[in-house]
């Protein structure tokens, strides 16, 4: 049938084919078919596994935000024993510091402690060796002078009271005076008296005869070895001194007289005391041991801490060469600087040694600087 209502008449020749073309047409719509169920099936497939997958990665993501993801979990674990390690290597650091600072403390400790041994046990030896020294000359200065050997004990004048006289006035009370007490006027300051007893002291002989003869011209005579310094360096004076002499004239006289021969012996130890000897009445008998050798009188002494020796300065601390006549020449150091001695240490072996001024001044021992 067309489509204006008239049908066709029939034809074998195209029956035929006409069920080959529907065949055909079958068949290809078969294929087509199965071509769009293929598509389908494989937009499905894709689709569950986008599916598939976007479940798994949103499980991953909730066990992440739960702290429940295997890799985080070994990720975790890793940094934990990185952890571990680094506070174990922290600790053991630490550990080693501590016994290394506490070890340098010890050693600090120790040190300190052998130091402050070291120096209490020469701060003791140098202040015995400066009392000893001290010791020695103040019994030097004790054996060599007198001090009282010119007091003159004055007796007060004693008065009787008469019986009053009938009819006679009351006597009218005196006026209290004040007793006239000597006066005692120092012609020297300390520091000449200590020179001119070092003067008495140097200008003191070895031998015994010596001696005696040089303390008989220095104390000017048999009658002035008491008061050889007392009446040198004072001068008595006043009401009670007057009268003092009055009542001892020949005791007065003998003093005074030998007070002047010692002025001449302090001021000018090494000139002959013919002065001192005269006014004794004409004794001169010691005059001839008023002067003595260079080596006796050598300028050789110690002040403020420091020693002058041969025109020069020896400190504490300075580097010296000693030898002596009985001493083989060995290197020191003056190690404390007393009085009457210094005392060096030798750099071989650390014995401490005194020398006396005596033996410097007499050349039993020198001393000479060296380079450090």
């Amino acid at each position: 049938m067309k489509m204006d209502g008239r049908t066709d008449a029939y034809d074998p020749d195209n029956d035929g084919d006409s069920v080959e073309d529907t065949d055909e047409a079958s068949e290809s719509e078969m294929a087509d078919s199965t071509v769009s169920h293929t598509v389908d099936e494989r937009l499905e497939i894709k689709e569950q596994m986008y599916q598939d997958k976007l479940d798994n990665l949103l499980g991953q993501l909730e066990l992440l935000k739960q702290r429940k993801h295997p890799e985080y979990l070994k990720a975790v674990e890793r940094l934990q024993a990185e952890l571990d390690d680094r506070l174990l290597l922290n600790e053991c650091h630490r550990d080693y510091m501590l016994a290394c600072a506490e070890r340098d403390c010890q050693l600090e400790i120790l040190a300190a402690e052998k130091e402050y041994e070291e120096k209490k046990l020469e701060l003791k030896e140098n202040i015995i060796s400066d009392l000893e020294d001290q010791k020695k000359l103040i019994e030097h200065e004790f054996a060599t002078m007198e001090l009282g050997g010119d007091h003159i004990d004055v007796k007060p004048t004693v008065t009787r009271k008469l019986r009053r006289r009938p009819n006679e006035p009351l006597p009218v009370p005196e006026k209290r005076r004040k007793p006239t007490t000597g006066q005692i006027t120092f012609l020297l300051d300390d520091k000449e008296i200590e020179h001119d007893l070092k003067l008495i002291s140097r200008t003191k002989p070895l031998a015994g005869g010596r001696a005696s003869s040089a303390q008989y011209a220095i104390n000017g005579g048999p009658g002035g070895g008491t008061g050889s310094t007392a009446s040198g360096t004072v001068q008595s004076t006043g009401g009670n001194a007057a009268g003092g002499a009055e009542q001892n004239g020949s005791t007065h006289n003998t003093s005074s007289g030998s007070s002047a021969g010692n002025n001449t012996s302090i001021s000018d130890p090494y000139a002959n005391n013919t002065s001192g000897n005269a006014s004794q009445g004409g004794n001169s008998s010691g005059t001839g041991h008023g002067q003595h050798s260079p080596q006796t009188i050598a300028d050789t002494r110690i002040e403020d801490g420091k020693l002058w020796y041969e025109r020069r300065w020896f400190h504490r601390g300075q580097p010296v060469h000693v030898e002596g006549r009985d001493l083989q020449r060995f290197a020191a150091n003056i190690s404390a600087v007393g009085v009457e001695a210094i005392c060096v240490k030798k750099t071989h072996d650390g014995q401490k040694m005194r020398i006396f001024l005596t033996h410097l001044r007499r050349g039993k021992i020198s001393i000479k600087r060296r380079a450090n």
